[in-house]
């Protein structure tokens, strides 16, 4: 999913919470790529911008910063499973499958969970939302 959400070989982000940036131009559109997640992109010429999820964190697309080169990875490397063979990872950061991320898989089976409730009209738009929300600590 991050390399189709991205365009990229890989989702190479800087993870900030919400209050620590600002948009020097524009607002970016969002588009609900998944039941946790937004990407936002600049509506004028459509570039991927971020990936925002249910909490405050924001994952700002690294290429798109005016010094790129400042936002070296330095957490670790996830879902390997889909790394390209020919993009070797150069650096001895944790390196893990995006199925070896128990609280990842955790609230992914959940959200599936709800979804699948939803699609049987088991519950509502609103619940679902509500339920959703409430997973990840309220609102944006």
């Amino acid at each position: 999913m991050c390399q189709q959400g991205c365009g990229g070989p890989y989702f190479l982000g800087a993870f900030l919470k919400k209050a620590s940036f600002r948009y020097t131009r524009g607002t970016p559109k969002y588009y609900r790529s998944s039941a946790w997640a937004e990407r936002g992109f600049c509506p004028d010429c459509g570039t991927p911008l971020l990936m925002r999820d249910l909490t405050d964190t924001h994952a700002i697309y690294v290429g798109t910063l005016d010094h790129p080169e400042d936002w070296p990875p330095t957490l670790g490397h996830s879902g390997i499973e889909s790394r390209i063979p020919w993009d070797l990872i150069h650096d001895d950061l944790p390196q893990w499958r995006t199925d070896d991320d128990r609280e990842f898989v955790a609230t992914r089976n959940e959200l599936e969970k709800l979804t699948r409730l939803l699609e049987a009209g088991n519950i509502s738009q609103d619940e679902f939302h509500r339920r959703r929300d409430a997973m990840f600590g309220g609102e944006k």
